[in-house]
């Protein structure tokens, strides 16, 4: 280890390896080892580490992070909090942690290294599972990151992990200059000064190496920028309006502006809002060098910045004409090849058979295409995972996402697939692990926190899942799929007064459908009152929508039958649904709302019916509430029976 242990910024590029108990620890390959599992960290996480890990055992204030993690920078307690919480996050990916992290109130914090690091641990694994023969859906995601300053500052993104960046790759430097706030309005400056605390989440969250230094410093020259963030904040006509743009440094031709407007009491969400939707525009710049590949044209970034904007909104079929455009101009640019076979691949509905078969041929085509340009594209993995539906396929699609983490361990999109692999075979811990890297990997993107709190809610641990439900909804006021799966929740398991209150509001930007309002007007009456009149009610109303959709998969109405306590009609319904099983549903069975549905040893058999048993006995990895002395029953012996 390095002496300098109270000297000045860590730079991994200079530290030695190490060994942490059975661990070997490379700085500057940012790698952890030992214990059958290797991890490549974020740059952050690795200097954190690094500081914490000598020596071990004894304290390290927070002042001292401060100073050798972030050079001083004014941060806050919750971006140490969150580097702090990746460690253990680090930790618990294997079944015994290898080494713990102690908060020190007050203080700082500890590192232990524990027994398990003797050799005693094992890291999570998927196990060995049949291959597939037939295909299903994925969910919708998209990029990384935040970056916004309130001094002028330069970022360089030298070896970017999320998009794949070799340590040899080209560098891309940004400078995001401070937004120009008159120096009399109050609000305006306020969403000034508080972007350098976004740009130091961004720092946690972010998973490129980033070097941050106040611009004119000899190690960062104005020469060496690609592109620059511009803007300006003003109140006018008692709005808070701002303006933000990227403009390509050699020439200066504009490649993104937006423009944003808020109240001048909150200037807080003002800057959280431009910040966030910065987020996507400004990694979708940096990706454009991916793997050191050579600078593509302003027409070409333009498109596909363009594209990235519309992923982001869930706009799919509008993005495709301008990635495909890209491919036209910039035949070499791998990312926008991965990034056409994903929306391609997410564009399928299932309506055409034939159409979609061939829309999956031309994704994989194009995902190959990528990989052949830049194997270390890991979204083409994603997109090939996403071109094989079916329960049929979960260890086909398990093993080409593994694939694409080996390249991009950082990817939020192949972190949040993974996650939701594990979910629906009953690894709910597991998925959580994942569903957290996946959202520290892109701390504000609306779909990554959305499954993680949804996962953390229909998981029991509602607590963090509220917390993060209020920032997401602060944050994103408008964003569907925000609204979405925060009412889902209250409806399902939270308060009916509040989800009530959400429904109320004539701004909500989901639930418009009218049968859908209908059938939520319904289950909230029985959730505030569980009469027996309004319980027969809901059943009549799911009674009625399984006989208009004979085909459809019951599953959903099942468990609803099951919550209100009809337990041997959820069972009937499930296990005689005329439909085929859709695997989209598979991960309801295992929310802490189904507790007493699984209790029942019945449910092995519908397990079987929908392809799971098979899963678990050939990976020999069984859903979670399998395990333990809670376990309802033997599931192995129970499964054993089933044919």
């Amino acid at each position: 280890m390095s002496s300098s242990v109270n000297a000045g910024r860590i730079d991994l590029s200079q530290e030695p390896d190490f060994d942490l108990g059975a661990l070997r620890v490379r700085p500057s390959r940012r790698e952890v080892e030992g214990l059958g599992a290797a991890h490549v960290l974020q740059p952050r996480i690795m200097q954190v580490l690094v500081a914490l890990a000598h020596p071990t055992a004894e304290v390290v204030s927070q002042d001292e992070l401060v100073q050798r993690c972030w050079a001083g920078l004014a941060v806050g307690d919750d971006a140490i909090r969150r580097g702090i919480a990746e460690l253990r996050r680090l930790a618990a990916t294997w079944s015994e942690p290898p080494f713990k992290i102690m908060t020190v109130a007050g203080v700082g914090y500890r590192l232990e290294v524990t027994a398990a690091a003797a050799g005693e641990a094992s890291p999570i694994a998927f196990g060995a599972g049949p291959r597939a023969e037939r295909p299903m859906m994925g969910v919708p995601g998209r990029r990384t990151g935040l970056l916004a300053a309130a001094a002028l500052l330069m970022v360089c993104a030298c070896a970017a992990t999320a998009w794949g960046l070799r340590s040899n790759a080209v560098h891309r430097v940004l400078s995001v200059e401070p937004l120009h706030a008159a120096g009399g309005d109050a609000p305006a400056q306020e969403v000034m000064l508080g972007l350098s605390g976004d740009l130091t989440h961004a720092l946690v969250g972010n998973p490129a190496q980033i070097v941050v230094g106040q611009a004119g410093e000899a190690s960062v020259r104005s020469k060496d920028v690609d592109l620059i963030v511009s803007g300006n904040v003003a109140t006018i006509a008692s709005r808070l309006q701002a303006h933000v743009q990227l403009t390509n440094a050699r020439g200066g031709a504009i490649l993104w502006a937006n423009d944003f407007v808020g109240d001048p009491g909150r200037p807080d969400v003002l800057r959280e809002q431009i910040a966030t939707k910065s987020d996507a525009v400004i990694n979708c710049a940096l990706s454009t060098r991916h793997g050191g590949a050579a600078r593509i044209s302003d027409e070409a970034n333009r498109l596909y910045l363009r594209a990235c904007d519309f992923i982001e909104q869930y706009r799919l079929n509008e993005a495709l004409e301008p990635l495909r455009q890209v491919t036209v101009l910039e035949p070499r640019f791998a990312r926008a090849w991965a990034d056409l076979a994903t929306t391609q691949a997410l564009t399928v509905d299932g309506s055409d058979p034939a159409r979609d078969a061939a829309t999956f041929r031309e994704a994989t085509a194009n995902a190959r295409r990528a990989l052949a340009l830049d194997p270390k594209t890991g979204i083409a993995y994603y997109a090939i995972a996403q071109t094989l539906p079916g329960i049929a396929n979960w260890q086909r699609r398990v093993d080409t996402i593994g694939q694409g983490l080996k390249v991009e361990p950082d990817s939020s999109e192949l972190n949040n697939a993974m996650a939701k692999e594990l979910k629906r075979v009953g690894r709910s811990d597991e998925a959580i692990v994942y569903y957290r890297r996946s959202m520290a990997a892109d701390p504000l993107d609306p779909v990554k926190t959305a499954t993680l709190f949804s996962a953390l809610a229909f998981d029991g641990q509602t607590d963090e899942a509220q917390t993060l439900i209020d920032r997401a909804l602060r944050l994103w006021p408008q964003n569907a799929i925000i609204w979405d799966q925060a009412f889902g929740v209250e409806l399902k398991i939270g308060d009916p007064q509040k989800a009530r209150a959400m429904l109320d509001d004539p701004q909500r930007p989901s639930l418009r459908d009218p049968d859908r309002l209908s059938f939520v007007l319904l289950w909230l009456r029985m959730r505030q009152d569980p009469s027996a009149a309004n319980i027969a009610a809901v059943t009549a109303q799911l009674d009625a929508r399984a006989a208009a959709a004979p085909g459809d998969d019951r599953l959903p109405d099942a468990l609803r039958l099951s919550e209100m306590g009809k337990i041997d009609a959820a069972y009937r319904n499930a296990l005689a649904a005329p439909g085929g099983a859709d695997e989209e549903n598979d991960g309801l069975l295992f929310r802490a709302s189904a507790t007493t549905f699984r209790r029942d040893p019945r449910f092995m058999s519908l397990a079987a019916r929908r392809g799971l048993v098979a899963i678990w006995r050939a990976t020999g990895v069984w859903p979670d509430f399998c395990a333990g002395p809670s376990a309802p029953y033997d599931c192995r012996a129970i499964a054993a029976t089933v044919r």
